[in-house]
């Protein structure tokens, strides 16, 4: 991809996934090419920091139980 400011086609525009690992494809796409947040469609951008902040929450989701799993355990011993 060049790295002209023009927005991109939607060809160009990455698909926004519904996996975990389609995800972190986007994001380190996104990480290596900077230029690609100013080439992407607002709206296209707008459902990358969506799906982003889904994954948050769930990653969150899942050390607030590691936590509680871990507070339980020593409690136990």
């Amino acid at each position: 991809m060049d790295n002209s400011t023009s927005p991109a086609t939607p060809a160009d525009a990455p698909k926004i996934p519904n996996e975990t690992a389609d995800l972190a494809f986007v994001l380190r796409a996104m990480q290596a090419d900077l230029g690609l947040f100013e080439r992407l469609q607002p709206e296209k951008l707008m459902d990358v920091i969506k799906a982003a902040n889904i994954e948050i929450a769930r990653m969150q989701a899942l050390q607030l139980h590691c936590l509680a799993g871990l507070r339980r355990r020593r409690s136990d011993a």
